[in-house]
């Protein structure tokens, strides 16, 4: 009876032996940046589109994470800006329609991850960053009704190591990116 007991106990247990796939899903995921104007104030923007996948082995504490982020769906809120970004003075979306970020140095805090390391692709120039992850949840996603695991994370580069160099001090060279993820399990 004790044997039996102990089973039940086990199998209620969460299982994180195997290798799990992630996908970003539609309208719960984007990727926000921030950047300082001419002292006066931080403008804000995000990528509309976001896709890609992640990958967590919870029980050996690894994944990846791979992301590309739709260069023409910046979005403002100001329609001229949006054009100014999306031209070849920044994103140049009509050579680089993708920006990309590919991680597989996950760092873990107990059964947390909490950053990964990576190579961000802007412009066609890749450049190391790490990823810091400020919250992590998973569990069973009440919409999608499906196994999810959700992510906020920030990183920041200087994009003038990417090329980006217009109108230089007066937009700061010092950007922050943000990404949100709501993502589902595909097995």
């Amino acid at each position: 009876m004790r044997i039996f007991a102990w089973l039940l106990t086990f199998a209620a247990l969460p299982t994180w032996a195997a290798t799990t796939v992630y996908v970003p899903e539609v309208g719960y995921s984007y990727a926000y940046f921030e950047i300082g104007h001419q002292g006066f104030s931080t403008q804000r923007g995000r990528m509309d589109k976001i896709a890609g996948n992640i990958t967590l082995d919870m029980g050996n504490k690894q994944g990846t994470v791979n992301l590309t982020l739709d260069a023409a769906s910046a979005n403002t809120g100001w329609a001229k800006r949006d054009e100014l970004l999306r031209s070849d003075i920044f994103f140049n979306v009509q050579r680089y329609p993708k920006l990309a970020f590919s991680g597989n140095q996950m760092k873990f805090v107990g059964s947390r991850p909490v950053s990964v390391r990576g190579t961000l692709t802007l412009l066609g120039v890749s450049q190391p960053v790490e990823l810091t992850i400020t919250q992590f949840h998973c569990g069973p996603h009440p919409v999608f009704k499906k196994e999810a695991c959700g992510a906020d994370a920030y990183t920041m580069i200087k994009r003038s190591r990417f090329g980006m160099t217009q109108f230089l001090p007066e937009i700061s060279d010092d950007v922050k990116i943000s990404v949100q993820i709501e993502a589902t399990a595909r097995r």
